[in-house]
């Protein structure tokens, strides 16, 4: 009546609803103005958006707990580029998930191995896995020598590997020095 107003029509926001049994849950809601004979008329749209809410609280909770991991994890796509790097990775590497994610893997850490990447992708491509030693660069130019573990994933989206790196460094000069 007033045409004041604090929701803004065309807009989704979250919101909290209320159902019979007293429970609050979230809905996303958006409000629409339609005129039909020269009448304005109000439409609201309401979406449960329990479920969304679930699921985005286990992904969250699953990001948490990889990067509780003191352990190097990083996923990327086939192509190379960095879509996950968790902070076992931003400690070991020195890069921020931010500076990681969109580069090229072995771009960003210069990758040394025994073999040559081909044979490894082969290895992933027949086995789904691949486990070997692996040289990178950290941000400050050293070098530090990981135990690594690749495994090929493909769903819809694509194909990636979710790679695992461990430090051994320490552990094979302490060798070389036996």
């Amino acid at each position: 009546a007033t045409g004041d107003t604090t929701r803004s029509m065309g807009h989704v926001r979250p919101l909290r609803a209320l159902r019979a049994t007293g429970e609050e849950f979230p809905v996303e809601a958006t409000i629409a103005r339609v005129d039909v004979d020269g009448r304005p008329y109000y439409m609201a749209i309401v979406r449960d958006i329990t479920a969304r809410h679930a699921a985005e609280a286990a992904l969250q909770r699953q990001v948490e707990l990889l990067n509780l991991a003191y352990d190097a994890i990083v996923t990327w796509e086939w192509n190379g580029e960095i879509t996950f790097w968790n902070a076992g990775a931003e400690r070991l590497y020195g890069y921020a998930s931010t500076e990681a994610v969109g580069r090229r893997i072995h771009d960003l850490l210069a990758t040394r191995h025994a073999g040559d990447f081909a044979g490894i992708a082969a290895t992933l491509e027949r086995e789904r896995v691949w486990e070997g030693e692996v040289s990178h660069r950290r941000r400050d130019g050293s070098e530090v020598l990981v135990e690594s573990r690749h495994v090929l994933v493909e769903d819809q989206g694509g194909r990636y590997v979710l790679e695992a790196n461990r430090d051994i460094t320490e552990r094979k000069r302490a060798e070389a020095a036996l």
